[in-house]
């Protein structure tokens, strides 16, 4: 009996013709160094050029323009829905673009089929031959391309070796735990040397525990290869821990690309403040600028200033002042800086910090970080220090912390 055709399993053996990037040791790009990298479609493995794609009349992703440069962890993030899957399908090439260009290295893809392409996908079913050992799921593409035994051994052993599974070679995915037939179909996918990895919500099958310490197996994996990942995810945690840069995705827009900090810090637009995290909102007017700093008065008076904030900030116009839980602080008396009333409604132990429901005299809810005891009933000023504030142009659609309305967290998603 043959086995499965690959096209069914989220492997896809690259043919003789195909350039194919080699596996390198240097350390990739990292948003550290280039928060927003430059890349022309000559340099970039991957390109989305003003991408459209419908079903019937239901638009699925609108005009999607991006550059994925070599080395780079990339994330596609966002909730369901928001056209994310559909982008890596037409990455992959088992959908075809409506309108616009996808191109791999500068060459556009259309009309080439999944397995002629420079790239491989590990979906969340890692559908690994179960009749097959590990050793022989990770040489069924090496041997497709009939390359000669000894190169065939050669580049297994240097995969199992990268992903930590040499010692299991001769097991059969029945045999082997979900980390570890992860790794076992991150090696099969990386041992062709693809120029660019697409991870279909690779971690969704995993307990919670198991996908944190798969998010550090990826990155290793990622900057041992130097090979250029793309993750597709809606865990927030997944695309800020492993991603050199994120676009963050609504009803198939892009809202932001960015590096993890500024994804989280300055957020392009409410939908990315409120997605990313929590953030805790209070409605806001400017009454002045000077050079960077604007001043801004809350709706009791309560003047704070910030020099973070978006473009299109201008005295006299409403605007969003946006926090971070671990910006605000509870004391119990009035300080002299900006802060608002509250009543501890919820505190709940999370270990490093204890997380405080706080409302406002008037019913809004807020999100901030405690130490030590708190008492649910106490009294307190929730403060926090100038310039940790982000102000976001208009006025969003709820106060206090996104996240903690059911109702509008449905609606977002």
């Amino acid at each position: 009996m043959g086995a499965p055709s690959p096209l069914r399993l989220g492997y896809y053996p690259f043919v003789p013709s195909v350039s194919i990037a080699p596996i390198r040791k240097e350390r990739p790009l990292n948003a550290a160094d280039h928060e927003s990298p430059s890349v022309t479609i000559e340099q970039s493995v991957i390109t989305l050029d003003h991408v459209d794609k419908s079903f019937g009349s239901f638009v699925a992703v609108r005009d999607l323009v991006l550059d994925v440069a070599p080395g780079e962890f990339f994330a596609l993030l966002g909730p369901s829905g928001c056209g994310k899957t559909t982008t890596l399908r037409m990455i992959a090439g088992f959908d075809q673009p409506t309108s616009g260009r996808v191109l791999l290295g500068g060459h556009d893809q259309a009309g080439i089929p999944p397995h002629k392409r420079s790239i491989n996908t590990v979906f969340q079913q890692y559908a690994l031959f179960p009749h097959l050992s590990v050793f022989d799921n990770v040489a069924f593409g090496p041997r497709s391309r009939k390359m000669s035994g000894a190169a065939v051994v050669e580049a297994v052993e240097r995969l199992l070796d990268i992903v930590h599974m040499e010692e299991f070679s001769k097991r059969k995915p029945a045999q082997l735990s979900g980390g570890q037939q992860q790794r076992v179909a991150l090696a099969r996918a990386l041992v062709n040397r693809p120029s660019a990895l697409l991870l279909d919500e690779p971690l969704a099958a995993l307990d919670q525990k198991l996908r944190q310490v798969m998010q550090f197996e990826l990155k290793r994996i990622q900057r041992e290869t130097g090979t250029t990942f793309v993750l597709v995810t809606h865990d927030q945690e997944e695309a800020l821990s492993m991603s050199d840069r994120i676009a963050v995705m609504s009803q198939g827009r892009i809202e932001q690309i960015g590096s993890p900090s500024e994804i989280y810090r300055t957020p392009a637009t409410m939908f990315v403040a409120g997605f990313i995290g929590t953030a805790n909102m209070l409605p806001a007017t400017v009454v002045d600028i000077k050079g960077a700093t604007a001043t801004v008065a809350l709706a009791d008076g309560t003047r704070t200033r910030t020099n973070r904030m978006q473009s299109g900030v201008a005295v006299g116009k409403a605007v969003t002042l946006m926090l971070r839980p671990e910006s605000m602080q509870l004391t119990s008396t009035r300080p002299d800086g900006p802060s608002v009333a509250v009543t501890i409604s919820d505190a709940t132990f999370q270990g490093a910090h204890t997380r405080l429901a706080l409302r406002t005299d008037d019913g809004a809810m807020f999100l901030g970080h405690g130490k030590g005891a708190a008492q649910v009933g106490e009294q307190g000023w929730l403060t926090w220090p100038d310039n940790d504030a982000f102000l976001l142009a208009g006025e969003a659609r709820s106060v206090g912390a996104t996240g903690t309305d059911v109702d509008l967290v449905e609606a977002s998603l």
